[in-house]
C-alpha cells in the first residue's frame, strides 16, 4: 500500500519512502493492538461487575469493588 505524507511546513505531499511506510505500518499495527486490550480490559471490567451485581450488591458496592460504572447515554464523565 503507497501511503502519502505532507511535509507541513509547505505543505508539499508525496509518496512516503519504503523506510517511512515501514514506521507507518508499525505504528497503525501498535495502534490496533492497543485498541484491542483496552477494548478487553474494559469488557472484563464490565463482566467483573456484572458477576458482582448478580451476586446480589449495589450499583455503589460494585462500583467501589471494581470500578466500573455503566455509562449512562449522553453523559461524559
Amino acid at each position: 500500500m503507497t501511503y502519502k505524507i505532507t511535509d507541513g511546513i509547505n505543505n508539499i505531499t508525496r509518496d512516503m519512502t519504503p523506510e517511512e511506510t515501514a514506521e507507518h505500518e508499525r505504528f497503525l499495527e501498535m495502534a490496533k493492538k492497543v485498541r484491542e486490550e483496552d477494548a478487553k480490559e474494559l469488557s472484563d471490567k464490565k463482566s467483573g461487575h456484572q458477576k458482582l451485581i448478580d451476586l446480589g450488591l449495589t450499583e455503589d458496592e460494585a462500583f467501589a469493588i471494581s470500578g466500573y460504572k455503566e455509562p449512562v447515554a449522553g453523559n461524559l464523565d
